[in-house]
């Protein structure tokens, strides 16, 4: 992924697509409200691939896109967002520690949030304490990482480490920005001839202090909603979405609750929703940054939380539910983020997750 903002100009390869070669995407760049917009006007496929893109960045250190790509679709038809961290160069950092949470569920179960501590010495990098945890704090006990190697490749300066799953070989791909924004992509591609799936990670450095929250609150966010079984209980029947354009304004939050919403059908150009509450509740004393018994409450137009024991009355007396959550953030590069990670057992297909992926203005 490039984005140039001198041309107005960005290229982006989607190397996970199933196809005879990965999709190659140019086009020019807009602003659409708090969003970037990318438009393709070229591409190595039919035009029948070409759509608009939008698209939250951190300028040389991360982007987030709501990119309806063909590649690794979901189960249920709710693409994960795409993210990318940046940067110029094999990085060198001593056991740095970063903040995780899954975008999705998978076929290894519905994880929460999680950690890893990285060593990196250029092109050598080491792992230790990786750990992913249920919502709910249950240690799934995932296996331990390998060490990796980092290079320059088309997607920029990636770190591959090798992993066995099933009996298949794949790669998990690491990138971290140099503010300290990190992503996993897990190669679940590669995993040929099975049904194991495994959901990315998306993370932040974990604060070498205690944030401020109520400084956390009082911030505006523009970014995504993911619902991985497109079932989210705010929109109406019979719309179901899997990925939202999302926006938080400090200026609805209180001393404990951030309010926002998604778009009216998903254009960042309208005014967003105040139908979504997130409370964050304590910061984890011995993790800096980590919310782990967050709430989230959602409006229930379908009364899907009715006779629940997650439902309940808005002020105004409509009905809403109220999740379970967990959250991560950091202040990289001086900008608050907040990884934001919910259950919903009210989903049709089950118990599923939901994410909110927010980045300060």
């Amino acid at each position: 992924m490039r984005i140039d903002h001198t041309t107005n100009y960005f290229n982006l390869l989607d190397e996970g697509y199933l196809g005879s070669s990965p999709i190659n995407y140019i086009g020019g760049i807009s602003k659409a409200g708090q969003f970037q917009l990318l438009s393709p006007t070229y591409t190595n496929y039919p035009s029948s691939f070409i759509s608009p893109i939008y698209a939250v960045e951190v300028p040389g250190d991360t982007v987030a896109l709501e990119f309806d790509s063909l590649s690794s679709p979901s189960a249920y038809g709710g693409q994960a967002p795409a993210v990318f961290a940046e940067s110029d160069g094999c990085q060198t950092f001593s056991n740095h520690t970063f903040q995780l949470i899954q975008l999705g569920d998978d076929t290894l179960g519905t994880a929460g949030y999680g950690f890893v501590t990285v060593n990196a010495a250029q092109s050598g990098w080491t792992f230790s304490n990786f750990d992913l945890l249920r919502i709910d704090g249950t240690d799934t006990k995932p296996v331990a990482l390998n060490a990796g190697a980092c290079t320059q490749t088309a997607g920029g300066y990636e770190t591959s480490v090798p992993a066995t799953l099933a009996g298949q070989p794949l790669s998990y791909t690491i990138g971290v920005s140099p503010n300290g924004y990190f992503v996993m992509n897990r190669g679940e591609s590669n995993i040929v001839g099975s049904n194991i799936t495994l959901a990315p990670l998306v993370g932040v450095l974990q604060p070498d202090s205690p944030l401020d929250t109520g400084a956390l609150m009082a911030a505006n966010y523009a970014g995504f909603e993911y619902d991985y079984a497109a079932d989210t209980p705010q929109l109406p029947n019979p719309i179901r979405v899997g990925l939202q354009p999302a926006s938080f304004s400090g200026s609805n939050a209180s001393q404990t609750q951030l309010v926002g919403g998604v778009y009216p059908l998903g254009d960042p150009t309208k005014t967003p929703s105040t139908d979504i509450a997130v409370t964050l509740g304590k910061q984890d004393p011995n993790h800096n940054g980590l919310y782990p018994s967050a709430t989230v409450t959602f409006s229930d137009p379908n009364a899907k939380c009715v006779n629940t024991p997650y439902g309940g009355k808005s002020a105004a007396g409509n009905p809403i539910c109220t999740f379970s959550a967990a959250a991560v953030a950091g202040n990289p590069g001086g900008k608050y983020v907040l990884f934001i990670t919910v259950l919903n057992p009210v989903s049709t297909f089950g118990t599923t997750t939901m994410q909110f992926l927010l980045y300060q203005q």
